[in-house]
């Protein structure tokens, strides 16, 4: 059996709007800490299939948000 990576168990979310978007749909962050190197915010969270739903759904929404901006400089 193949060992999973930490990759495979847990996602790092380094934008605070997508954390807090995520935790709206009642998913809780297990830390939130900062990268040793670059000082940055992190929150890390358990991967499961409502996590992936709500990920997916923040980036649906910032999908829509870039092609309306681009509509609106057109």
């Amino acid at each position: 059996m193949e060992a999973k990576s930490i990759r495979d168990k847990y996602r790092f979310v380094y934008e605070i709007q997508k954390a807090k978007f995520i935790r709206g749909k009642g998913i809780e962050f297990i830390t939130k800490a900062k990268h040793s190197k670059t000082d940055s915010i992190f929150y890390l969270f358990e991967w499961s299939e409502e996590y992936q739903k709500a990920a997916d759904e923040w980036e649906l929404i910032k999908i829509q948000e870039r092609m309306k901006e681009q509509g609106q400089r057109d």
